[in-house]
């Protein structure tokens, strides 16, 4: 942000106080609130909750938002790509999701980012995503214990679960069982067993044999999946 602030600077265009900031995560989100108070911007309105999607029109639409509020002299935005995170699991399940959505010719809503500990923060990205103009009848949320989180939030907003949409979990965890997530099992404790195996075969000085395992996974259906609305 103090780059394109220095950019606009250097080829004399005019450059007002009151900006406006987008982003996709709550970190990216304060990192350039922190940035613009550092470069004396006057921050007007943010909105931390714009999703990550090849639909061009969704990021315009957030543009577009917070242009026709009229108080905003700039907008800046930044957009982190999950696919270069270094979050464990973050790229192969980010990766797995985008591949079945394209064999299936679904249409994709967008990649959302919320923190888990942060309610308020995920009811207005719950906002953002049930006003989409195709809102989606599903969501595959990265783990149990998030898809939990967003559950309880979904049913605090008065949506309901899976008649409005479905919620789908990653991990096959007790947290699931508990609310009755519908959810995509691993087998944590043959995952366990085999890194305990390449952990010993390393620190005997030895190569394993095999540097890279995918495990199977299985469907565990709950109640928080169903067809369809078709309302819509």
């Amino acid at each position: 942000l103090l780059d394109v602030v220095d950019a606009i600077g250097r080829q004399g265009l005019p450059l007002g106080r009151r900006v406006g900031l987008l982003s996709n995560t709550g970190a990216l989100g304060a990192s350039l609130r922190g940035a613009a108070d550092q470069a004396g911007l006057h921050v007007v309105a943010e909105n931390r909750s714009v999703p990550l999607s090849p639909d061009p029109r969704l990021i315009q639409r957030a543009f577009t938002s917070m242009a026709a509020l009229g108080e905003v002299d700039l907008v800046i935005a930044g957009m982190l790509d999950p696919l270069t995170g270094d979050d464990w699991g973050f790229d192969a399940r980010t990766r797995g999701y985008q591949d079945e959505v394209t064999e299936l010719g679904l249409h994709d809503c967008g990649m959302f980012f919320v923190d888990a500990t942060d309610r308020a923060s995920i009811r207005q990205t719950l906002a953002s995503i049930l006003a989409l103009p195709e809102r989606p009848t599903a969501m595959c949320v990265w783990s149990d214990q998030l898809a939990a989180v967003i559950l309880n939030v979904l049913r605090a907003m008065g949506v309901r679960v899976p008649q409005d949409i479905s919620v789908f979990g990653f991990d096959g965890s007790d947290a699931a069982a508990t609310v009755g997530l519908s959810t995509m099992t691993q087998p944590a404790r043959r995952i366990g067993r085999l890194a305990a195996q390449r952990a010993l075969t390393l620190i005997d000085g030895k190569t394993p044999e095999e540097t890279h395992t995918v495990v199977p996974t299985a469907l565990e259906p709950g109640s928080t999946a169903g067809p369809a609305p078709t309302d819509r």
